[in-house]
């Protein structure tokens, strides 16, 4: 978006003429609000792929913690200190927690549409809904 000189009005960066006041827009400002827009969405996208990247290791490290609690608590129960019963119940609690850990992280989530990408988010390189660019 580039703003016309004449009357100050936002308008689009391919808009020859401002549709306020009819003003002619020099390719120069058109040019430049478009190499300038290019950065910017360049930045965004490479921030939005460090963010990506970033929630998807805390994913990863959160599973792990999870799945140490598991075992270890797993253990207690097989050592007899724990009735054997609470195993599934153990099992199903931290399951719901690992989901929660998911949604309120974005772990495994698409920076750009938040679709939820399933197995293998380290490898992937676009998003299967969006399209948009992971890695």
């Amino acid at each position: 978006m580039i703003k016309c000189p004449k009357c100050n009005e936002t308008i689009g960066v391919n808009v020859k003429m401002c549709p306020v006041c009819r003003n002619e827009i020099p390719d120069e400002d058109r040019n430049r609000a478009s190499r300038d827009n290019e950065l910017l969405h360049e930045e965004a996208e490479l921030k939005a792929i460090e963010e990506y990247h970033k929630r998807t290791y805390i994913g990863v490290l959160y599973l792990a913690i999870v799945m140490v609690i598991f075992m270890i608590l797993a253990g207690f129960i097989e050592g007899e200190i724990v009735d054997s019963s609470w195993l599934p119940a153990l099992g199903i609690v931290l399951l719901v927690v690992y989901v929660i850990g998911i949604f309120k992280f974005h772990i495994g989530m698409c920076p750009y549409c938040e679709s939820f990408l399933g197995g293998s988010p380290l490898t992937r390189e676009y998003c299967d809904k969006c399209g948009g660019r992971l890695s």
